[in-house]
């Protein structure tokens, strides 16, 4: 069964943990979705926000003594955890973003797979044309 669940493109391991966390958002809605959680000021709208809790995540988390964890690992395990480019002592970056997406550390197997989709889409199709592109500025005005 391990195989199986490697072979699983990002797309369908992504499909299949939705559908697992989707009765757990559907009872908590049902049950205490009108529990007040936070008040806000205008001050920490106006200020980023801080303090506010107004979004369930697992994805990260920011401890004021010990940084930011990535689905529950700092850092440095995570750095650790996630197959390295050969020759480098970083990780893939496809792979960081398949474990932000999963919560499963991949094997390098799956980080080459989210690498090889990504180079598949980053070319523009030939029926856009650049020339529609903007020339300069800034993308947000």
């Amino acid at each position: 069964m391990a195989q199986v669940a490697e072979k699983m493109t990002l797309k369908e391991k992504l499909f299949e943990k939705i559908q697992a966390h989707r009765p757990r958002t559907t009872k908590l809605v049902k049950e205490l979705g009108k529990v007040l959680i936070d008040q806000v000021t205008i001050e920490q709208c106006i200020g980023g926000a801080r303090d506010v809790r107004t979004l369930v995540t697992d994805i990260s988390y920011l401890d004021p003594h010990e940084g930011i964890r990535f689905r529950g690992k700092t850092i440095p395990e995570t750095f650790a955890a996630i197959p390295k480019v050969p020759g480098s002592e970083y990780p893939y970056v496809e792979g960081f973003f398949y474990f932000l997406m999963t919560g499963d550390v991949p094997t390098m197997e799956q980080a080459l797979a989210v690498a090889e989709d990504f180079k598949r889409r980053s070319r523009y199709p030939s029926t856009c044309s650049m020339s529609c592109a903007p020339c300069r500025g800034t993308p947000i005005r």
